[in-house]
């Protein structure tokens, strides 16, 4: 059967739904307190009332079919993806977006900081070395947490530090998709096992020593996950893109799944064409040497893409310089200033850090 933009097909949603309603994060900034009736026409019935319980993500822009795929864009510019029978959802903040362009707008700087991995002292060096007044904002691209030994110090920072934002990595989906708020690793569960054996193990010893293993480590880490949950997956500006990993360059750049958001590599970077022909992407998630740069004398420094775009600016820019690996190259964090293209780097601090 074929579907048009505008049209509607229920065929099996209210089985997929649950696997929504799990998984909707909504923007809790937007407004609102009922659709309007020429909108919701265009919904599935078990949509709409789902929708109208979570208020601050009910401004349905349009629903467009494609073969095996089906998305639902929300005003707040989420978009619930059905692909192939599964949901997938794909989360921007639109008030970090206006935020961040009108300070870039009013001419203030935009840092962008690459993957922490739990190393709060050598963020901390950073973020002082930027001097940054109150008008200036830093954005950090995920992966906030495990590897490091202090994981809940980079959450907690984010969370209680103004004018900071980040946005939702592998690592922090990995700690959302495997914590249990009584053993903090969900028993018998591959998702568990997943995020202990890739720094999960060192996370959960950060909350331990931050917060005491009376239970308010368990209590603060699963107030920590709804956030994790929030966090949007890319920040789209006029000019540029933030994401964790980046984009597959065989389809549209907007409203791809969050797990592309999260998990991809080569089929993005190694892309010779602009996959965003407006704007530069900043990304993480893949450390620059031996991935990006092929010579090791440019370890711990950022990576540019060779792909331009018609203004002569970068198609993407890497970020993840890292700070957890054992090759004798320096372990480095950077920052890069979007506003002045200024890149400064902090070298791992050790006390605490190691």
């Amino acid at each position: 059967m074929k579907h048009s933009k505008g049209s509607v097909h229920t065929d099996g949603c209210k089985g997929r739904l649950a696997q929504l309603e799990e998984r909707l994060v909504c923007n809790q900034k937007a407004g609102g307190s009922n659709p309007p009736a020429s909108t919701t026409s265009y919904w599935p019935r078990s949509l709409q009332v789902l929708l109208s319980e979570n208020t601050s993500a009910w401004r349905l822009i349009f629903v467009e079919f494609h073969p095996n795929t089906r998305l639902y864009n929300l005003e707040n510019n989420s978009t619930v993806v059905e692909m192939n029978d599964k949901l997938v959802i794909v989360l921007r903040d639109f008030q970090i977006e206006k935020t961040l362009q009108t300070a870039i707008d009013s001419g203030a700087n935009i840092w962008v900081i690459g993957d922490v991995h739990g190393h709060f002292k050598t963020l901390e060096s950073l973020i002082e070395q930027l001097s940054l007044n109150e008008r200036e904002i830093v954005v950090l691209l995920g992966d906030l947490i495990d590897r490091g030994p202090t994981s809940a110090d980079v959450v907690r920072f984010v969370r209680t530090t103004p004018n900071v934002y980040a946005l939702r990595g592998n690592h922090e989906q990995m700690m959302i998709d495997g914590f249990d708020d009584a053993l903090f690793f969900k028993e018998s569960n591959e998702d568990a096992r997943i995020w202990y054996h890739n720094g999960g193990k060192t996370t959960e010893s950060s909350y331990m020593f931050l917060y005491g293993n009376d239970g308010s480590a368990s209590e603060k880490a699963l107030d920590d996950v709804k956030w994790m949950e929030s966090l949007p997956t890319e920040i789209v500006l006029n000019d540029w893109r933030f994401v964790h990993a980046g984009y597959n360059q065989h389809h549209d750049v907007e409203g791809q799944p969050e797990e592309v958001h999260l998990w991809i590599r080569g089929l993005f970077f190694n892309s010779k064409h602009a996959i965003d022909p407006q704007r530069t992407i900043l990304f993480g998630h893949t450390v620059t040497f031996r991935n990006l740069h092929n010579d090791d004398s440019k370890a711990g420094r950022i990576w540019s893409s060779d792909v331009l775009l018609e203004d002569g600016r970068p198609m993407a820019i890497g970020l993840d310089t890292c700070l957890y690996h054992s090759l004798p190259f320096p372990k480095v964090l950077a920052a890069y200033n979007i506003q002045t293209n200024e890149v400064i780097y902090q070298n791992k601090v050790l006390a605490l850090d190691s």
